[in-house]
């Protein structure tokens, strides 16, 4: 039984992080070594994300002025369910060629403009974030059925798109623009002009990437996977992380969910969060009761220079969160409250690799 358990954590990390189930990350990665692919964690891991399940990333661009855009995306899981959403007005032309990147397009709608305002009236803009306002009553009930206009676009047309890149149809985008600028002009008031609707197909770790930038996209991702990789789903994503940005123990669930948890500190004999590996077990802080213990999936360095941790609660089940404001020394876990791979099957020996990998090309990019 224990070897059959070794691998356990290697199973469940792929699986978090592939936002697919355990059985499905078995089956993958069988498909894998069945396709001749070669036991090397890179190639093992682009594979994995490759042939793992898609995320939609829908977003249209309505010229505001001739400086200013309204620019709105949207976020769609594998079973349609909208995991996230934007709307907001960007100091940009309708044309402009910023607006062609997807992971642009989501910080943008974010709220992430960069230093391009100089250049804009202040009640210019003013006014643009009150029509973008209103827009966002609108536009989550539209985005189902724009990517499904899209969709049967792009199988008429018999077009692909590539990686970063996008599918756009000028067809359907004249065709839906009369639905569209009438629920948005009975909403605001305002005539806007459908200008650009783009929709592409992108793996959960490359969402995850953007979401470093985009604590509200992170968010909504951990819920979403975690209520796809589980038996208990936790409800509408988008709803529950808007709920996090409010109330963030209202996430906590008894059966699963990510809780959001701190580290129990120990400046002496503890270790620092920097010297964290996958697998490793650290101790957490509860409100009531004792420490639970956490075993490590992921040591995020963030942009700011915070660290994130990711991981598997043991005993309770569920997934922790934790952020921590510098390379804190934290208290370990017992060695023997840890699940380790002594023994692992030939395949998840190399898997092992692949977590390690990704987790060094976080560092790597963010550092």
């Amino acid at each position: 039984m224990e070897n059959e358990q070794s691998g356990d954590w290697h199973v469940d990390l792929l699986s978090y992080m592939l936002g697919v189930r355990r059985e499905e990350v078995d089956s993958l990665v069988q498909q894998y070594l069945d396709s001749g692919g070669h036991k090397d964690p890179a190639s093992m891991f682009g594979f994995l994300s490759a042939h793992g399940r898609n995320y939609a990333v829908l977003w249209a661009v309505f010229p505001y002025n001739d400086q200013i855009s309204l620019l709105m995306s949207g976020v769609v899981g594998p079973d349609r369910e909208i995991i996230w959403w934007g709307v907001a007005p960007v100091p940009f032309g309708g044309g402009s060629g910023v607006l062609t990147g997807w992971n642009r397009a989501l910080e943008l709608t974010a709220g992430h403009s960069g230093g391009a305002l100089e250049r804009i009236s202040e009640s210019e803009w003013w006014a643009a974030e009150q029509v973008a306002r209103h827009c966002g009553e609108v536009w989550p009930g539209l985005i189902e059925e724009l990517q499904s206009r899209l969709e049967s676009a792009y199988l008429e047309e018999g077009q692909g798109w590539e990686k970063q890149s996008f599918f756009e149809s000028p067809v359907t985008t004249r065709e839906a623009s009369p639905v569209v600028e009438k629920r948005f002009r009975d909403a605001t008031g305002t005539s806007l002009r459908l200008a650009a609707l783009r929709l592409t197909m992108v793996s959960l770790p490359d969402l995850r990437d953007l979401g470093l930038a985009i604590d509200s996209l992170q968010n909504a991702l951990d819920v979403y996977v975690e209520s796809t990789i589980t038996a208990y789903p936790t409800g509408t994503a988008a709803e529950e992380a808007a709920n996090e940005q409010t109330a963030p123990e209202s996430m906590i669930l008894p059966d699963s969910g990510v809780r959001f948890l701190d580290p129990v500190i120990d400046p002496v004999e503890g270790i620092a969060l920097s010297a964290l590996e996958p697998g490793d077990g650290i101790m957490l802080e509860r409100r009531e009761g004792d420490p639970l213990v956490g075993q490590i999936y992921m040591v995020r360095i963030l942009r700011n220079g915070h660290y994130e941790l990711h991981g598997k609660l043991r005993g309770e089940g569920g997934f922790f969160r934790c952020i921590s404001p510098g390379d804190i020394r934290v208290k370990r876990a017992a060695p023997e409250t840890l699940e380790r791979p002594v023994g692992a099957g030939i395949a998840w020996a190399f898997v092992a690799g692949a977590v390690v990998l990704f987790i060094a090309a976080i560092v790597l990019v963010l550092s």
